[in-house]
């Protein structure tokens, strides 16, 4: 008979909890501890546990304002203890960013996890670090990228990143193009705002149909050099504007390539994917879905053979129909799916059963007005509404509307909604009350974060 279990004979307790030497010390180093001056020293050091919990709850109690200083001040400390304990832990988004400026920035820097029905809202997505899970369904694809318009990148020949003999100057452009009624130039602005705009700009325009004969020019010259700070990413080195550039050039190869527009979409995706760093600190995190009763369903089985489209991983969305009718289609799927995850070694794709997934329509008919995807920092178009009012249309149109995030863990509209996550270690907690203490400490902290902060799916 196994022992029976027993509580430790030492009384647990909080404690600041420290880093463990190996990977602990090293992932912190990496991406959530800043580099602060010592004040008895004067030197420069990395934070230690105990403060990365000090700003973290700064700030995220800093979203009450000044309204409730009591509270605030209840809820700072109660959240110190259980982060510096271990009890509780943000997410890595949290313990990178969060900090007493908090509240003046936007949820999506927040967030781990997120969805998005077009190709410039899962780029936004991607550079504010979030992992992004798209629909490829045939309905929700209503942009024919063959209708995109000729697009050139240009910069200014002073620019420090600017090569001669390989990249167009503004000058050379403007002497070459113009400014005709079908030359369209727009600068890009040196934010993730502005590369998400930039996008957006040939997006809408392949999406209208009108401007296929045209051409569009992007001038990245207000785009910082490679190596300058970013200051929202603790002055990692930006990019500059080369990746976007070379992955707009990328797209632009779409046009004219026999594809439907579920896979131009996907191809798209991937090429604004490669180019997202992050300043440096993370990779694009993404899933690709598609129904199972789409016409094309076996090229999308197939289309990670060889190790391209590496970006995404990759589930066929399947439901109850599937597993109990047992048609030919689906056996075939089935057939097909199981192939390419052994065969191909990459195991994928996998399933996602969408007639299991938790689903919400509350609301759902008001997304067709197409202004379900914007925030004070971000505004779309007002021609691009049009676009999104027709991605919702069919997303409403459909029997399952939730996919997974790509971590997999939630259940989002497919239109457009967040992951935002905490943990609770009840294992460091001194007592079942402290457990509990801290689920709750949790839950509020995350309250905050979807009140009270500006976010892109605020209707969501």
């Amino acid at each position: 008979m196994p022992s029976t279990s027993q509580l430790p004979k030492k009384k647990m307790k909080f404690i600041d909890r420290k880093l463990d030497n190996g990977m602990g010390r090293a992932v912190a180093r990496r991406t959530y501890l800043r580099r602060i001056t010592d004040d008895k020293t004067g030197r420069e050091r990395w934070e230690t546990w105990r403060e990365v919990a000090d700003r973290v709850s700064l700030g995220n109690t800093s979203l009450l304002g000044k309204k409730f200083p009591k509270h605030r001040e209840e809820e700072y400390e109660l959240m110190r203890k259980h982060i510096s304990n271990g009890s509780l832990l943000m997410s890595g988004r949290h313990l990178q960013h969060g900090d007493e400026t908090q509240p003046g920035r936007n949820m999506e820097v927040f967030t781990n996890c997120s969805t998005a029905s077009s190709s410039y809202i899962l780029f936004y997505l991607l550079m504010n670090g979030s992992g992004v899970g798209r629909p490829y369904d045939d309905d929700m694809c209503v942009v024919n990228w063959d209708n995109m318009p000729n697009v050139r990148c240009v910069m200014a020949a002073d620019h420090a990143d600017f090569e001669w003999g390989i990249d167009e100057s503004v000058r050379d452009a403007e002497h070459k193009y113009g400014h005709g009624d079908s030359i369209h130039w727009f600068e890009v602005p040196d934010s993730r705002e502005g590369w998400a705009q930039a996008v957006e700009m040939v997006e809408i325009m392949a999406y209208e149909k009108k401007y296929k004969n045209d051409l569009l020019i992007l001038d990245f010259s207000k785009v910082r050099p490679k190596g300058s700070p970013i200051k929202g990413m603790q002055d990692r080195p930006s990019s500059g504007p080369k990746p976007l550039m070379n992955s707009i050039q990328k797209l632009t190869t779409i046009k004219g390539a026999d594809m439907s527009p579920w896979k131009q979409a996907i191809f798209v995706d991937h090429y604004l994917a490669e180019c997202v760093l992050v300043g440096g600190a993370r990779r694009s995190a993404r899933i690709a879905t598609k129904v199972w009763t789409d016409p094309e369903i076996f090229d999308f089985i197939a289309i990670k053979r060889g190790g391209f489209l590496w970006s995404a991983n990759n589930s066929v969305a399947v439901d109850d129909k599937f597993w109990k009718q047992k048609s030919n289609h689906a056996r075939k799927v089935l057939d097909s799916i199981m192939e390419a995850s052994y065969k191909d070694g990459t195991g994928e794709p996998g399933f996602i059963n969408q007639h299991r997934l938790v689903q919400n329509d509350d609301g759902y008919d008001n997304y067709q007005d197409g202004e379900y995807a914007q925030s004070d920092k971000y505004q779309p178009l007002d021609r691009t509404k049009k676009m999104l009012a027709h991605v919702a249309r069919n997303a409403g149109a459909k029997l399952y509307s939730q996919i997974p995030n790509p971590c997999g863990e939630i259940s989002l509209n497919m239109l457009g909604g967040y992951c935002v996550i905490a943990d609770v270690v009840p294992y460091y907690a001194p007592s079942i009350d402290a457990a509990e203490e801290a689920f709750r400490a949790a839950t509020r902290a995350l309250i905050r974060v979807n009140t009270f902060m500006d976010s892109l799916y605020r209707r969501e």
